[in-house]
């Protein structure tokens, strides 16, 4: 009578829809759509017969003869082995029918990243309803365990539990090499033992499997399935070693739709997944990781290549890429600590204090590093606070020179510090009466043509007041003075017939001041004489080129450019090698 009251609210609901929407094909395709999907789940979900414990687990396990002790990736698994819930890294809803009319469970599962999956399962009987409670998570790279619970409404003490491991080996693909496993269950009920193993025939495409069970099918149970394609399988199993079943699935990006068939009658399934697909997320995960590593932050890189494993651990990238970032954190965090210490040694405190932040900044969960930093911080205040009493004892011997230089570098390590400052300040001021000495004595070693000491004595002059006119002049005085000596030395090897080393010198002279007339002269002179060698070192460095020498090559070719700077060949062919030069530095 309840299944005839609901045919007939559909047909009512049928013909009401149809009225209001347009007699269209459309709008009748649109009616007869939401029609069909309604019936298919409202009829279910209000005709709770049981339909048998085989088809609990949705049916596809039903068409492979119940046989999936070892390794049932889908909300199900809750019911058979709750290990296999540990490879369910997505969130779902199974619904599980008999004859498409008769509910026999309804399961879903949620997921929580780095800690497991937990599914919850209701499963209608005539007089009561069972619901059950599990969880699964990841043992090692490959492995699962899982617990689970079910309690039956209107039973006194009807309560089981259940315990099931899940062990995956000779393969390093989800498809490939052989798995094992099995659960117990017990309480109330009689306990029940399963344990069962599949082996991969062919990687990725035939999967057969056997399993044994202390109650029902105490004879063992097989199955096989056949993957047409990713989404497309095709099941048939052994159910007793006697009664066949078979049956079909498919499964898209976020449903999938199950149909099996045997000597219990017809089962179907559908699963729906929502939320992001695992698929997705570990692409994610796996492309940050992979944009922290290229910023050498190997630390940060580690936990996204772990995040992705979360969502598929069997991605070898990601977890080959895990392993080499904590390898390359390690060896950083060794290689930095040395160099922290290392620069605390030699008084280099800024050194130290960048080596300590790189390591806070590249593994930020190593706490120690922040006592480290906080201890070298302490040492620095002693340190800084040392300078100053020295600068301030040079000082009172009046070597002002030594006392600025502790007074500048007191201030370059802590900037902030007042007494450092406040002790310059009053240097500078002493220092403006002996401007006039300084800039003599330059102006003395200028005469004597040391330039080395005559640019010294000015640029202190210059520090002490930047815009000191004199200070000025003798510094380009002594810069003429270099650049004559440089076009000497430019004169000599064109005169010595060493034409490269005089085009070299005279270049540099022109680059740096293009208003000098006579070293230019001297360039296109010097240009003309080695035009006829253009070809050979163009030819020279093609030939390394050609040998992957492309160092050596840019070497010759930057000779063709002094002499021809015009030169197209040689342009296009440098602009090559430099990009090889460069693929090449990002390999390494």
């Amino acid at each position: 009578m309840r299944e005839l009251r609901i045919s007939g609210f559909f047909r009512s609901y049928h013909t009401a829809l149809s009225a209001e929407l347009s007699t269209s094909s459309s709008t009748k395709a649109l009616s007869l759509f939401l029609t069909v999907v309604l019936s298919l789940f409202f009829v279910p979900c209000v005709s709770p017969v049981a339909f048998g414990q085989a088809q609990l687990a949705g049916a596809r396990e039903y068409a492979l003869g119940h046989s999936s002790f070892s390794y049932l990736t889908s909300a199900g698994a809750l019911y058979v082995n709750p290990a296999g819930l540990a490879r369910l890294h997505e969130n779902e809803i199974l619904f599980s029918t008999a004859r498409f009319r008769t509910l026999s469970s309804m399961t879903g599962a949620i997921f929580v990243p780095e800690v497991g999956t937990f599914a919850v399962g209701s499963v209608p009987e005539i007089l009561s309803t069972t619901v059950a409670l599990g969880y699964g998570g990841m043992v090692g790279d490959f492995n699962a365990l899982g617990m689970s619970v079910a309690v039956t409404e209107k039973r006194l003490q009807g309560w089981q539990f259940g315990f099931g491991g899940s062990a995956h080996f000779l393969g390093d693909t989800r498809r490939s090499g052989v798995d094992a496993g099995g659960s117990a269950s017990f309480g109330a009920f009689p306990a029940v033992l399963r344990i069962g193993a599949g082996w991969w025939l062919m990687e990725g495409l035939m999967r057969v499997q056997y399993g044994l069970t202390s109650r029902i099918m105490r004879g063992g149970t097989m199955g096989m399935e056949v993957l047409a394609s990713d989404a497309v399988g095709v099941q048939v199993g052994l159910a007793g070693m006697k009664d066949v079943v078979a049956g079909l699935s498919y499964t898209a990006s976020n449903i999938g739709v199950q149909l099996g068939t045997g000597k219990d009658g017809i089962a179907f399934s559908m699963s729906i997944r929502f939320g992001d697909a695992a698929q997705s997320r570990r692409s994610e995960f796996a492309s940050r990781g992979y944009d922290a590593f290229t910023d050498n932050m190997y630390g940060e890189a580690h936990q996204w290549f772990r995040q992705a494993l979360n969502y598929d651990e069997y991605d070898a990238d990601s977890r080959s890429m895990a392993r080499t970032s904590l390898e390359r954190l390690d060896s950083s965090v060794v290689n930095l600590l040395a160099t922290a210490k290392k620069s605390e040694e030699k008084r280099d405190f800024p050194a130290a204090m960048r080596a300590y932040s790189t390591l806070m900044r590249l593994n930020p969960e190593r706490h120690e590093t922040s006592a480290e930093m906080s201890a070298a911080e302490e040492r620095l205040a002693t340190y800084v606070q040392q300078l100053i009493q020295a600068g301030d004892s040079l000082r009172q011997r009046r070597d002002m020179t030594r006392a600025r230089r502790n007074y500048e570098l007191a201030l370059e390590l802590d900037q902030s510090n007042a007494a450092a400052s406040a002790r310059l300040d009053e240097l500078e001021d002493l220092s403006k009466e002996n401007v006039k000495a300084i800039i003599t004595r330059g102006r003395g070693f200028l005469d004597r043509d040391q330039t080395d000491e005559a640019e010294r004595e000015f640029q202190r002059a210059l520090a002490i007041e930047p815009k000191n006119a004199q200070a000025r002049a003798g510094l380009t005085a002594v810069a003429a003075k270099r650049s004559g000596r440089v076009l000497e030395r430019g004169k000599a090897a064109f005169d010595d017939g060493k034409y490269m080393d005089a085009l070299e010198i005279f270049a540099a002279i022109v680059a740096k001041d293009e208003r000098q007339q006579e070293a230019r002269q001297y360039l296109d002179q010097t240009r003309e004489k080695l035009r006829p060698e253009v070809e050979a070192y163009f030819k020279s460095g093609l030939q390394l080129y050609v040998k992957e020498d492309y160092i050596g090559a840019l070497a010759m070719w930057d000779r063709v450019l002094l002499i021809d700077p015009r030169h197209g060949a040689t342009l296009e062919y440098k602009k090559r090698a430099e990009e090889k030069v460069k693929a090449l530095e990002r390999l390494k």
